[in-house]
C-alpha cells in the first residue's frame, strides 16, 4: 500500500466559507492593530508577530516601559501619559475570538493571513493511513465489479447493493451506485477509533 497522502473529498462550502471568515478576521486584525498604533505609538518590532493572541499584554508591558513615576501606580502613570488604554482591551475582548483561531504573519506594516490554515485544511478529508486507502481500495473493486454486473444485466437493484455495506461507504442514485465522499470524514474518524478493523497483508 502506498504511504502518500490521498485527497479524497473536500467539503468546498466549508472551505468557501472560512476563507470569508478568515478575510473578515483579517480586517478586523488590522482595524485594531491601528487603533493600538493610534493610541500608544509604533510597538517593538520583536513582539509585533505575537500581537493578534497577546495583544493586551504586549500593550501593557509597552507602557509600563514608558512609565516616568515608578513609584506611583500604574493609573497614575498613564494619565501623566494622557494616555488611556481600555478601549484597546475591550476591542481586543470584543474581537479577539474572530481572529484567533487563525494564523497571521506581519508584512509590511499590517497583518496578512498565512496561505496554510489550520481550519482550512480540516474541511480536507485525506486518505492518509494503509487502512484508509486500503478501504477506497476495495470500494473502488467493488464498484467496478458491481457496474460490470449491472452493464451483463445481473443486478435488479442497485439500492440493495449499497445496503449491503455501511451507509457511509456507498451512495446510491437511481441505477447509479458511488462512494459516498461527503460521509468519508466520518467513516475515517471511525476507522481511526477502531471501530472498524481493516486487516492489511503485511499485518
Amino acid at each position: 500500500m502506498s504511504k502518500k497522502k490521498n485527497l479524497v473529498f473536500v467539503n468546498e462550502n466549508e472551505v468557501k466559507n472560512t476563507k470569508r471568515k478568515i478575510e473578515f478576521a483579517e480586517k478586523l486584525l488590522n482595524q485594531f492593530f491601528e487603533n493600538t498604533i493610534e493610541i500608544i505609538g509604533e510597538l517593538p518590532k520583536e513582539k509585533v508577530q505575537d500581537f493578534p493572541k497577546n495583544a493586551v499584554m504586549i500593550i501593557r508591558e509597552e507602557l509600563k516601559s514608558r512609565f516616568q513615576f515608578l513609584g506611583a501606580d500604574e493609573e497614575f502613570n498613564l494619565r501623566a501619559m494622557g494616555i488611556n488604554p481600555e478601549p484597546l482591551y475591550k476591542e481586543f475582548q470584543k474581537n479577539v475570538d474572530s481572529w484567533s483561531k487563525y494564523e497571521f504573519e506581519f508584512i509590511g506594516n499590517e497583518f496578512k493571513a498565512k496561505e496554510i490554515q489550520p481550519e482550512i485544511e480540516k474541511w480536507y478529508c485525506y486518505a492518509d493511513t494503509p487502512e484508509k486507502q486500503k478501504v477506497i481500495e476495495i470500494a473502488n473493486e467493488l464498484l467496478k465489479s458491481f457496474e460490470e454486473l449491472k452493464h451483463a444485466g445481473l443486478v435488479t437493484n442497485p439500492t440493495t447493493f449499497k445496503n449491503s455495506f455501511n451507509i457511509t461507504l456507498f451512495t446510491c442514485s437511481g441505477n447509479e451506485v458511488s462512494i459516498n465522499n461527503k460521509l468519508l470524514p466520518e467513516l475515517f474518524s471511525n476507522i481511526d477509533r477502531g471501530l472498524y478493523k481493516i486487516k492489511l497483508k503485511n499485518k
